[in-house]
This record gives structure tokens, sequence and C-alpha cells, in this order.
């Protein structure tokens, strides 16, 4: 299977998993709260972000992907979908013109 496959598989199965344990949970992460003794919605971060990303991509039998490789997968499926590329830009982060897909 190639990369760009591999990542697009990844992907759909992990919006379906989303989808299911968000109409669970109505979060797609919950943390240890500060405050009690008690789980809250948290913000994911880079490095849970990632780690989340390898388990799936092993649960799934596939290479293991980081949340870079989905964001320039992100971009080049707008791009390629002829989104602006000013939205791009910014959906991404990028601040330059230059695009590289």
């Amino acid at each position: 299977m190639s990369y760009q496959a591999e990542t697009r598989s990844l992907f759909v199965r992990s919006i379906g998993l989303v989808e299911c344990k968000a109409k669970e949970i109505d979060s797609v992460y919950l943390g240890p709260s500060k405050q009690k003794l008690a789980f809250e919605k948290k913000t994911v971060g880079i490095n849970t972000l990632n780690g989340i990303l390898l388990n799936m991509c092993k649960e799934v039998k596939i290479t293991p992907k980081n949340a870079h490789s989905l964001r320039i997968a992100c971009a080049t499926k707008l791009f390629d979908s002829d989104v602006q590329e000013k939205l791009i830009r910014e959906r991404t982060g990028h601040r330059s013109d230059a695009l590289a897909c």
C-alpha cells in the first residue's frame, strides 16, 4: 500500500472511531482534572496526538504516521479539491504562499 493510501486509510478509520467515541463522551480526549478527582475534556497536545496515531497505526497494521503527515495529507487533499490557497494556509498554519504539495 502506498504512503498516501495508508494515510488516507488511517484518516478514514480514525474519523470513524472519533465519530463513535464523540457520540459516547462528547469529546475526543479526556484527561485527569487538576481541580478534582475526575476526568475532563482536554486539548490534545502534539505528543499525545502522535502517541494516539502511533497506537492506531499499530492496531490496523499500517506504517506509523504522525501529526505532521496528517497535516500534509489534509493540505494536499484541500489543494487537490481546488480550495483557495489562502484558506489552506490559514487552516494549516502556513504563512507563505509556498504550498508544496
